[in-house]
């Protein structure tokens, strides 16, 4: 796992969202965060949030995970429309 705390991110999805004039306009995406640390994972948690919040994605989940390692595993979750021709980043309605 190397050095801790580690954080690991991947593009857990990226689909068409608005298809017309036979050209993808905009894109749906989705990325997941990994947080592993020997004590909390609230700080880089909250920083994490901060960059992804930056670039105009919306946290969708956090929670966390029981780990065998028993280390500490926070799994977060970030997503967004993107406007493929103006590059930015829209929001779905939520709803609690």
């Amino acid at each position: 796992m190397g050095e801790l705390p580690s954080r690991y991110f991947l593009e857990e999805q990226n689909k068409p969202g608005e298809w017309y004039d036979d050209k993808e306009h905009k894109s749906n995406i989705r990325y997941k965060v990994d947080i592993f640390d020997k004590d909390s994972t609230s700080n880089l948690a909250v920083e994490i949030n901060k960059i992804f919040a930056s670039l105009g994605l919306r946290r969708t989940d956090c929670q966390d995970v029981p780990d065998p390692s028993h280390l500490r595993h926070k799994l977060m979750r970030f997503e967004g429309i993107v406007d493929l021709d103006s590059q930015l980043v829209y929001q779905y309605r939520m709803e609690n």
